[in-house]
């Protein structure tokens, strides 16, 4: 017999070993096999239990075994109880994706449910199992998770570290339990700032990282290149590095005036805006000048100023020559102000035509336009015109046969074309199946008649090779015709 309690213990309560030779020579054997049944009967149950049988949910006991005392009785009490839990133990199994069948004996069923519970592998412990749930380890005891699952926090304050090797930034998980996608590791600015090092003193003035603001006034000046002159005398200014004290005189609301000869010499370093230059100087030697001439009045003063300023109004271009928004001055106007079009830097639309060498374009606007202004013409709008000088030449390719309408040639010039000659691609002349080579020369004749190209072998090829070919004739080989045209 089989010793269930040694292949699982699970099975060793309640059991009663039974050995083979209690069936064949104990004196009582009616005994002997009532407790075979009556373990097989135990074993079911139990096993109803462990695959979560609804009507054995705590397990039977079975303290009363079976009450027949003979093997006849016994096996019909089995029978009735046994039919049933046999067909309930295969659809338990069947459930758990077990082929299992009632034609099979209960030694059957029984590895079955062995090997589907054999726990003697398994190597789950309390501290891997998650807190709440229950299993049995390899000795089959049950025992009961104590990991505790995090989930249920979404952020985990942990410790860091720098790894300078790796250059990472590592936070340690701070305990041993379930943690899930929906969960973060976190530490504080300050921890981060303190690891790397980041001061105020490190940070620009008014920047903020990792919450700590800096205070340094430090700037780079490599690309700074001013000099003394160029600084307000007293002040002083970073230039490379170096500290640079300013000599620039300071002349604020500096004033000056002009000479006898009206020229004013404006000293160097900085003027505020305040200061002017006074003319008084020239308007009175030039008074004095004049006092000191003959027929010195108003009128004399009249025509010299108008004098100096038909002096000045000189030049040819008008307003269409100047581009908008700026002035001149021309013979008859003194600052006015241009009307020309830009049109610098901009694209326009523009018509196109052509002649036998070149398609132009027409510029559609007048105005200004620069090395970056564009004309431009749809692909479209540059179509045949119809006209081709006369004595041109016009080569036409298509298939075998085709229409001249049907390769774009224009219904209107056709009349037009007196049809040269042709030639056909791809040709031998050679029949294949004789295998004559001396019929190369004989060729193929091209046609023309009312818009029409046509082909087909020449008058010698068809004398020579008369009635033989056919496919695998020379003459199916070749694959389109070009025929020349002359315009008249």
């Amino acid at each position: 017999m089989r010793d269930y309690s040694v292949e699982n213990p699970i099975f060793s309560d309640k059991i009663s070993i039974v050995e083979e030779d209690d069936l064949v020579s104990a004196e009582n054997d009616t005994a002997a096999s009532k407790q075979l049944l009556q373990n097989d009967l135990v074993l079911l149950a139990r096993m109803d239990k462990y695959l979560g049988s609804d009507d054995n949910t705590e397990g039977p006991e079975f303290a009363e075994g079976i009450q027949s005392e003979d093997v006849i009785g016994a096996i019909n009490e089995v029978f009735q109880l046994g039919s049933e839990k046999k067909k309930q133990l295969v659809e338990n199994l069947a459930a758990l994706g077990i082929t299992a069948s009632t034609s099979e004996t209960w030694e059957m069923l029984l590895d079955k449910v062995l090997n589907l519970i054999n726990t003697s592998n398994d190597t789950v412990t309390a501290e891997t199992l998650l807190s709440g749930y229950t299993a049995h380890n390899a000795a089959g005891a049950k025992i009961t998770g104590t990991l505790a699952d995090k989930t249920s926090t979404i952020d985990h304050s942990a410790s860091a570290s720098l790894d300078t090797t790796n250059k990472w930034l590592k936070l340690k998980v701070p305990a041993t339990g379930k943690y899930g996608v929906g969960n973060y590791l976190y530490a504080a600015y300050t921890t981060i700032a303190n690891l790397i090092g980041l001061t105020t003193a490190k940070l620009v003035k008014g920047n903020t990282i990792l919450g700590i603001t800096g205070n340094n006034n430090n700037m780079d000046t490599s690309g700074a290149d001013a000099v003394a002159g160029d600084i307000l005398s007293g002040k002083k200014a970073g230039v490379k590095g170096s500290l640079i004290v300013g000599t620039m005189p300071n002349k604020g609301a500096w004033t000056g005036a002009t000479t006898g000869s009206g020229n004013v010499t404006i000293p160097a370093g900085y003027h505020n805006g305040q200061g002017h230059v006074s003319g008084a100087g020239a308007y009175n030697a030039g008074v004095s000048a004049a006092d000191g001439r003959v027929n010195a009045d108003s009128a004399n003063y009249r025509g010299g100023y108008n004098a100096g300023v038909s002096a000045t109004k000189k030049g040819t271009a008008g307003a269409g020559d100047v581009l908008a928004g700026k002035t001149f001055t021309n013979g008859s106007s003194v600052e006015a102000s241009g009307t020309m079009a830009n049109k610098g830097s901009t694209t326009q639309d523009a018509t196109a035509t052509q002649d036998d060498t070149y398609t132009y374009l027409t510029v559609p606007v007048s105005g200004y336009y620069n090395t970056e202004s564009k004309l431009r013409t749809k692909n479209s709008d540059l179509v045949f015109d119809g006209k081709i000088p006369s004595g041109m030449y016009l080569a036409v390719t298509g298939g075998t046969s085709f229409t001249l309408i049907s390769r774009g040639v224009p219904e209107d010039i056709i009349p037009h074309l007196k049809f040269v000659g042709g030639y056909v691609s791809g040709f031998s002349g050679r029949n294949e199946l004789s295998q004559r080579d001396d019929y190369r020369h004989y060729g193929a004749k091209v046609s023309y008649a009312d818009g029409k190209v046509t082909s087909s072998p020449s008058d010698a090829y068809i004398a020579s090779m008369g009635t033989k070919g056919g496919t695998g004739s020379g003459w199916t080989r070749f694959t389109s015709v070009c025929a020349v045209f002359q315009y008249v």
